[in-house]
């Protein structure tokens, strides 16, 4: 009798005693898990860094490779923009690089009197007086390109790639002038037509329903 009694209460303490053994087997094993994982990301958070780190520097190396390698092409560009090519002139001369600072203010102006003849003829004829503006301007700019060439840069190699005076040089000039300012005239204009015609109809839309929203004298005595 008395070992019946005893019995719950070995069953009872084993179901304890297994229990403690298991959570504690469990906390271990938890610990463990979440020791390694923050080593292996602390690992990964270390190889990202140093990859990240080594892709910017590789990054950076090649971009400059690039810039160097290209700075001529690059210059070139920047020389026969409107307006801006002036800074690069002044940049050459203030290096000292005289040809290349007249190269520079010869480009410069080309396109300059082009862009100018462009916008001055589309603002007087649409798309074909931006055509014939652009041509009238690209070939002042070509002849004073072709001056300063011939007048005035001595280097050769300064004067690779720069207007000349032979009718191939005049009629591509132009061409390309007339044809591209017509064209963004054109895109212009419509870009300019089709915005307005949305502010109409937005208007109209607007007037329309403010009417239907008031009574009819209302709406009669406003309009």
């Amino acid at each position: 009798m008395g070992n019946d009694i005893v019995k719950p209460f070995n069953t009872v303490g084993n179901a304890f005693e297994s229990t403690g053994k298991y959570v504690v087997n469990s906390a271990k094993d938890t610990g463990n898990f979440v020791e390694n994982a923050a080593k292996d990301t602390g690992n990964f958070v270390e190889k990202a860094a140093k990859d990240t780190g080594n892709f910017v520097k590789d990054a950076a190396e090649d971009t400059g490779k690039f810039v160097e390698d290209h700075a001529e092409d690059i210059g070139d560009v920047v020389e026969s923009v409107p307006v801006v090519g002036y800074g690069m002139a002044i940049g050459y001369g203030i290096a000292g690089d005289d040809d290349a600072a007249k190269r520079a203010a010869a480009k410069c102006t080309n396109s300059t009197l082009t862009a100018a003849g462009g916008v001055a003829g589309g603002m007087v004829g649409g798309p074909g007086g931006a055509a014939a503006g652009a041509a009238i301007g690209a070939a002042a700019g070509t002849s004073v390109e072709a001056a300063i060439a011939q007048e005035c840069i001595n280097d050769p190699n300064k004067k690779n790639g720069m207007a000349k005076f032979d009718a191939k040089t005049y009629a591509v000039n132009c061409s390309i002038a007339a044809a591209s300012s017509a064209v963004g005239t054109a895109a212009s204009d419509q870009a300019a037509k089709q915005g307005a015609g949305m502010a109409g109809k937005f208007v109209a839309g607007q007037a329309g329903s403010k009417a239907v929203s008031l009574p009819a004298g209302e709406a009669v005595d406003r309009l």
